[in-house]
């Protein structure tokens, strides 16, 4: 069943899938060369020698995070996993002077920071924390963000929240800037 759905929203979201629509041309940007990219290109084939795991379950969340953090070049990185190491050796391989914690409460303070949520968070107070912290120049990547209707939900608070800016929906994963220069837009994209 959970299959069905996956091929009826990427039926659904084909004619929006190659960017067109979008106004912003760094939001188009964003997607075209970071979002759109294919796991399989000399950007992740270099993080891929490094990680011999390459293919386990989450192997399209660490290549998603390697290339936003190849695109934001973050001086901090909170990663709040529960998954294996992949993830913390992806970042230090596409930013390899990037600091990386565990906990979020040394987000913000002018820096940019990439938060790393997987999978996506329930608890409301973690959630707030971690929208308290953030400032102008905080990116987001979580994944599982339809993995349960609870996960959905929370989702779909955070891209409700007055907070975040830009939310780009790539079905299981989701990309969130708090960029409070920015209009608020909520982009749906087929990866």
């Amino acid at each position: 069943m959970r299959r069905i759905r996956e091929k009826a929203a990427r039926l659904r979201r084909y004619p929006r899938g190659r960017g067109f629509g979008v106004q912003s041309p760094n939001d188009y940007n964003f997607i075209t060369k970071v979002v759109k990219r294919h796991a399989d290109d000399d950007c992740c084939a270099a993080a891929d020698r490094i990680n011999t795991d390459t293919r386990s379950d989450n192997y399209k969340f660490v290549h998603l995070c390697y290339r936003v953090a190849r695109y934001l070049k973050p001086s901090k990185c909170i990663c709040l996993t529960t998954t294996d190491d992949n993830v913390e050796n992806y970042i230090r391989a596409a930013v390899p002077e990037c600091s990386i914690s565990h906990t979020c409460d040394e987000a913000g303070c002018n820096d940019r920071t990439l938060v790393i949520l997987s999978p996506m968070e329930k608890d409301a107070a973690m959630m707030d924390k971690i929208l308290s912290v953030a400032d102008d120049m905080t990116w987001m990547i979580t994944e599982g963000i339809r993995i349960s209707d609870d996960a959905y939900t929370s989702w779909k608070t955070l891209t409700e929240d007055v907070r975040t800016r830009i939310t780009f929906d790539l079905y299981h994963y989701g990309i969130i800037s708090f960029d409070k220069k920015r209009y608020k837009q909520d982009y749906k994209i087929y990866l």
